[in-house]
């Protein structure tokens, strides 16, 4: 056979490996199985790589950071996304890519540099025809939850209500991409207090997530979690309680027991506990929670910063103020003014903490405690 023929036959082999495998990440990643899809997809980019295939490899490595964002893996994530973007020549995979740099900026805290992403990203998805709807608004929900994050609630409720009418006009109105649109625009009227505007988002969220994607997927449970945790908030913990446990057990089944999800979902169960006043039970899923994120220290700061919060307040209340005041300590290096999350949970960790220095004499750090606190109070005050 000569060598051209030789040549030609191995480089369709490679591109029948390499898109086979493709397909079946990219069908268990539809499925929430995330690990599986890490498995297949870097199989795939390892031999686009031996084979030297560069026109796949883009796309190969930004379907793989995608997965890895997934699991939680955002340093692995954010490598392969900038690769991606780096080696990208189609505008398509160059805005996925700005996408997923956007996430896991976002998770890290980095939200100028996710505005910029997610921006970025918008621009190209509106600017190279065809347009792809399903993935342009993934983008603009990246980029209302940063405003939403920045305190912009008008520019985050515009950003999100455009996106569902890109949606509908395409007539995707019930897919797991509009269930996030939902999902984030009941996250915006929790926070500005609206409540009641929140509900019927997330109840509607999680019917399209559980229709599209099944009830054993891990959006399907992070949006029993986020309906749960309104449910709380409305003093209706009854109905919490077994949501919370549906979302824990899917995402322990999916994900592993030391996922970030599992970590949320332990914390939650922890706060509907304390409420109930079952302090031991509380503490227990606190500590696991924490435990959780402290083996991501740099991914998980803000919500470790709600665990030691949690748990101080919890020993607090029982009075037992030396253990308390471990968990403040804990907490204060975690707390910059970008932490200063719009909580009063964490208002009021400040406050009592403020006690505890006043009882010892440190005056000075207590009123410093107390302004920190009080910012809190007037900027969640001011978005009510």
């Amino acid at each position: 056979m000569p060598l051209i023929l030789r040549l030609m036959k191995t480089a369709l082999l490679v591109l029948i490996l390499t898109s086979s495998r493709s397909d079946v990440g990219r069908q268990a990643f539809e499925q929430g199985r995330y690990t599986e899809a890490e498995s297949e997809f870097s199989a795939a980019v390892q031999q686009a790589k031996s084979e030297n295939s560069e026109a796949d490899l883009p796309v190969l490595l930004s379907n793989l950071a995608n997965t890895q964002e997934a699991l939680g893996k955002f340093s692995e994530a954010e490598a392969n996304y900038s690769s991606a973007l780096e080696l990208s020549r189609k505008s398509s995979v160059t805005a996925n890519s700005l996408t997923g740099l956007g996430s896991i900026n976002k998770a890290l805290g980095r939200y100028n540099e996710s505005e910029k992403d997610f921006a970025r990203a918008v621009e190209i998805y509106k600017a190279s025809p065809p347009l792809e709807p399903a993935k342009l608004s993934v983008a603009m929900s990246g980029l209302a939850s940063i405003f939403r994050l920045k305190g912009r609630y008008a520019e985050s409720e515009e950003t999100i209500l455009k996106a569902q009418s890109i949606l509908r006009k395409a007539g995707r109105a019930e897919t797991p991409e509009m269930a996030s649109l939902d999902n984030n625009l009941a996250q915006l009227y929790i926070a500005t207090g609206k409540l009641n505007r929140a509900e019927p988002l997330l109840r509607r969220a999680v019917a399209t997530w559980r229709r599209s994607l099944g009830a054993e997927h891990p959006m399907y449970a992070a949006g029993l979690n986020n309906l749960a945790a309104l449910y709380f908030r409305q003093k209706h913990d009854r109905k919490s309680e077994p949501l919370y446990r549906e979302a824990l057990a899917v995402h322990q089944k999916l994900l592993g027991p030391d996922h970030l999800y599992v970590a949320s979902d332990l914390n939650n169960l922890g706060t509907l506990y304390a409420a109930r006043h079952r302090f031991t039970e509380a503490a227990g899923f606190f500590n696991r929670s924490l435990s959780i994120r402290e083996k991501q220290p740099a991914i998980a700061k803000p919500e470790r910063l709600i665990n030691l919060s949690n748990l101080a307040e919890l020993y607090f209340a029982q009075k037992n103020y030396g253990i308390a005041e471990r968990y403040y300590k804990q907490m204060l290096p975690l707390l910059d003014r970008q932490m200063e999350m719009e909580s009063p949970v964490l208002a009021q960790s400040l406050e009592h903490y403020a006690s505890l220095l006043k009882r010892q004499e440190d005056y000075a750090e207590a009123e410093r405690l107390l302004a920190q606190a009080m910012r809190i109070r007037v900027r969640k005050a001011l978005c009510e």
